[in-house]
């Protein structure tokens, strides 16, 4: 069996500027529509847990990132998030295998509260690293991301749709 051959497109047929998403331009191929109640989560720093090392990974590990005796730990709060989404992205999906070719875009929706501004880009790397080993096998597999913060006083959730793209190689 032979693989489809690539498509090729001039980024002047998507619009005049070459920076229109797929997804504006063609009905994409939907994976998941899923809700994330509540407040939407930001992704927090990993905190260094300053306790001694007691494996050889973890020393090798600390001592490139020059904090001798000391390993990232992510916090709890960023944990239970990630895995709530991927819980949601299961029950929207179903049997779903981790994808190693294939090219994603994601689509967010914030729905915040006004008291409480949040970085998009925070709010979108919990998505994406949730939906690692989920949906994609590594997040650099995600081509297109979009995302949109609005703020209300009630209603507050995350809305997230994930779609396939087809194998696109753009011409020079």
């Amino acid at each position: 069996m032979t693989a489809p051959a690539k498509r090729h497109i001039r980024l002047s047929e998507l619009r005049p500027d070459g920076m229109a998403l797929y997804r504006e331009t063609h009905d994409p191929h939907v994976i998941a529509h899923f809700t994330v109640p509540g407040e939407p989560e930001s992704k927090l720093r990993a905190r260094w847990d300053t306790r001694r090392a007691n494996d050889v990974t973890t020393a090798l590990r600390a001592r490139r990132f020059a904090r001798r005796g000391s390993r990232p730990v992510t916090p709890k709060q960023t944990k239970e998030a990630e895995l709530t989404i991927g819980w949601l992205f299961r029950k929207a999906v179903g049997p779903f295998r981790p994808d190693r070719t294939s090219r994603f875009g994601v689509q967010a929706l914030f729905v915040c509260h006004p008291s409480r501004p949040r970085d998009g880009d925070n709010l979108l790397k919990l998505i994406l690293d949730a939906l690692t080993g989920v949906c994609w096998v590594d997040d650099t597999q995600v081509d297109e991301q979009s995302t949109k913060t609005v703020y209300a006083y009630s209603g507050h959730k995350t809305v997230v749709v994930v779609y396939r793209l087809p194998d696109l190689a753009v011409a020079p």
